[in-house]
């Protein structure tokens, strides 16, 4: 370890205790005026390509602690927009979320010090409280995405000095994301439909059968991959959402009668073969 590292988590530790000692207040989720988005959905680190979070999470009345940063991350979500602020919308007309966010690793916040990127986040959400102006964000760590055990790194976004702290320890958050890119459009959500009737001379649609899809249907053993369960409509209609691609079997049920339609390849929405119950 170097003697800089060393001073530098030496420093954030007394930081911490005179901060503790001076009995500098918990900031209840610190205000600011709405940022208008921008166009990644934060700072680009023009150095890796890296797109940093505009606002960081201040520690509140309960803290921010390592394993709430996590969670904070991975729900975090960004509107998409061009280089005039406007909306990017999908082809459904939907606008587009940055969805993708993560903790940065140790290096990662080490380096948004080093190459400026820290100085171009708003200074609006640079001091959380006005009262204390040197209580800011400059001096106070970061979460990385990295633990040891019940411990997990934290980083001076501006000094790049690390340390080892409890994970239950109150810090900020940034979440970062991994590529500039604008995200992909969500997958088309794949609908396989189809329609049950009872079998012989009277042949009817079969109102309120229990129609269950399966990755491969057992007879000896009906739940083992077992997918989802609906009942047929009026018209003897019934549909399965969300659907995953791959190939299924799909078995009808109603009054002690029982039909199939198997091997269906799903790739896109599709209709399944007529399913007749005897």
């Amino acid at each position: 370890m170097s003697r800089r590292v060393e001073c530098e988590r030496k420093f954030l530790l007394v930081v911490l205790l005179v901060g503790v000692a001076c009995g500098v207040p918990a900031v209840a989720n610190a205000q600011h005026d709405p940022l208008p988005p921008l166009p990644l959905g934060g700072v680009l680190q023009e150095s890796t390509g890296l797109v940093w979070s505009e606002s960081a999470y201040w520690l509140t009345a309960s803290w921010w602690t390592w394993d709430s940063s996590v969670e904070m991350a991975a729900g975090y979500s960004a509107p998409a927009v061009d280089e005039d602020g406007d909306a990017i919308l999908d082809e459904n007309g939907n606008p587009v979320m940055y969805n993708d966010w993560r903790l940065p690793t140790i290096s990662e916040l080490q380096g948004i010090g080093t190459d400026g990127t820290f100085a171009r986040i708003d200074a609006r959400y640079k001091n959380v409280d006005p009262d204390y102006p040197d209580y800011s964000e400059s001096n106070y760590p970061a979460w990385s995405s990295e633990r040891k055990g019940n411990k997990a790194w934290a980083v001076g976004p501006s000094t790049g000095g690390e340390g080892l702290h409890l994970r239950g320890s109150g810090f900020n958050a940034y979440f970062v994301r991994d590529s500039a890119a604008v995200p992909p459009p969500p997958a088309e959500a794949i609908i396989l439909d189809g329609a049950v009737r009872t079998g012989g001379w009277d042949s009817a649609p079969a109102r309120r059968a229990n129609v269950t899809l399966y990755e491969l249907y057992d007879p000896d053993n009906p739940n083992s991959s077992k997918v989802a369960t609906t009942k047929a409509g009026g018209q003897g209609h019934y549909a399965f959402e969300n659907v995953a691609p791959g190939t299924y079997d799909i078995v009808a049920e109603k009054d002690g009668l029982i039909g199939f339609a198997l091997n269906v390849v799903v790739s896109a929405s599709t209709t399944a073969p007529l399913i007749v119950i005897h």
